[in-house]
């Protein structure tokens, strides 16, 4: 009975056993199934001859494909899979202008009247070296700045010292002053670098300094506009040898080369920068932009909402033999540009007969732009006797719009003398052109009227 009891077990348990191999064998199945469908996953070679050497064709095609479109991928559009750095692409460009750009070639006479013209002229600050403000006065040096008391100089309450600094102008606005001005380099007796540094006066008696910053080159101009200091500084590439000094710095950090913007044609010098740089009284911030091409020329107004940075251009005038004379053709132009506080971006371009020698030649009224300019020109042709040239120099006068486009403008005036100095106030002006006076009626920019004095 046993011996049949047992043999009845061993058939159950393999019974069981096949069941439960069979189960196995079918989840695998399944698996194998499902890798078989899935994306990406190489189904079982066909068995059938035909469809064999067609697979193999595709194969074929894919390589010769790969093998010839991806090189080609590779040479249009550089390493693949690695992105250019916007900000390197940008310096290239920089350094290619700065290393293979010629300046164009000035004429020596205009050269020097011009220079000798803007160096009567200096440029104009809106700031101070001393400012009154709330029962205080504020005065900056060399030695550095100093806080008094009412009117007595002597009553000092604070002060803060400057070492190797060129003062240029402070300023005041609520509980904020700002010093500007430039720091020796090198002991050399000139200074490359402009020191703007941002205190908190609220109590006079403890100035707080908040920031400092140093940015290479020269301040041109500067002025307060709301809550923001708005500054042009001038940078020049000196060693054209080191590429270390081919961009400007603020500290001892290179500005973005994205935030250069270049400039194309005529009297470009592609060693010349001009930096404008926004400081935020409130929070001491910094926003900057740098306007790489514009010549050493340049006479930067800032009015309330905008610099206008005039580039002067020599490319139109030329010289011609005419018998056994030379002859001046073409005459000087200047290019003036409009940056905007709000971006430091150029918004707008215009251009004018002659040169403008200074700021004082500029100003904004009403979202106008009055422009004065000298036209120096020197006829060798007709000169007189015992004279190598025949002065018939002139002056101009330019109402430009919003956008320096020309709205209105007087020409031609004065032949032959030399343009000195020019002021405008309001619908008015007024005109120093060599020992005469001439005043402007600028109430009508349509239609300006000229009168002598």
């Amino acid at each position: 009975m046993n011996k049949y009891r047992n043999a009845i077990e061993k058939i159950t348990a393999s019974d069981e056993l096949k069941k439960e191999t069979v189960k196995k064998m079918e989840a695998s199945l399944a698996q194998t199934r499902a890798a078989a469908s899935a994306p990406g996953i190489r189904r079982p070679l066909i068995k059938s001859r035909p469809a064999r050497y067609a697979a193999i064709g595709s194969m074929a095609a894919v390589f010769l494909f790969c093998a010839i479109f991806i090189p080609v991928l590779i040479v249009l559009t550089g390493n693949p899979g690695v992105t250019p750095d916007p900000s390197e692409k940008a310096k290239q460009g920089i350094f290619d202008k700065i290393l293979t750009e010629t300046p164009v070639d000035v004429p020596t006479d205009l050269d020097g009247l011009i220079a000798s013209l803007i160096a009567e002229a200096d440029d104009f600050v809106d700031g101070g070296l001393a400012q009154n403000a709330g029962g205080y006065i504020h005065k900056l040096s060399a030695a550095g700045l100093i806080i008094s008391q009412g009117n007595n100089e002597t009553n000092i309450v604070s002060s803060v010292a400057y070492e190797n600094f060129v003062p240029v102008a402070l300023y005041i606005s609520a509980n904020r002053l700002v010093t500007a001005g430039g720091i020796y380099a090198n002991g050399d007796g000139g200074y490359q670098k402009t020191q703007i540094v941002v205190y908190d006066i609220a109590d006079r008696s403890s100035v707080k300094e908040i920031k400092r910053y140093e940015v290479s080159g020269s301040l041109l101009t500067a002025r307060l506009s709301g809550s923001r200091l708005v500054l042009a500084i001038n940078y020049y590439v000196g060693d054209i040898g080191d590429t270390g000094t081919f961009l400007p710095k603020i500290g001892d950090t290179e500005i973005d080369a994205e935030k250069v913007f270049i400039y194309e044609g005529g009297s470009v010098n592609y060693r010349n920068y001009i930096v404008t740089a926004s400081i935020g009284l409130d929070t001491a911030d910094l926003a900057y932009t740098a306007h790489l091409g514009l010549n050493v020329y340049d006479t930067v107004y800032a009015a309330q909402d905008a610099l206008y940075v005039c580039n002067i251009d020599f490319s139109d005038v030329d010289y011609k033999i005419v018998g056994a004379h030379f002859q001046q053709t073409g005459v000087v132009y200047t290019k003036i540009y409009k940056i905007g506080y709000d971006t430091l971006a150029r918004k707008a371009q215009g251009e004018v007969d002659g040169a403008v020698l200074s700021r004082y030649c500029l100003d904004e009224f009403e979202g106008d732009l009055r422009a004065a300019t000298f036209v120096p020109y020197r006829d060798y042709l007709n000169a007189a006797p015992g004279q190598s040239y025949t002065d018939i120099s002139y002056t101009n006068v330019y109402v430009l719009g919003g956008d320096l486009g020309k709205i209105g403008s007087v020409e031609n005036i004065a032949l032959g003398e030399q343009f000195r100095i020019a002021q405008f106030d309001k619908t008015a002006g007024t005109l120093i052109i060599g020992e005469s006076t001439y005043a402007l009626d600028l109430s009508d920019p349509k239609n300006l009227v000229l009168s002598k004095k």
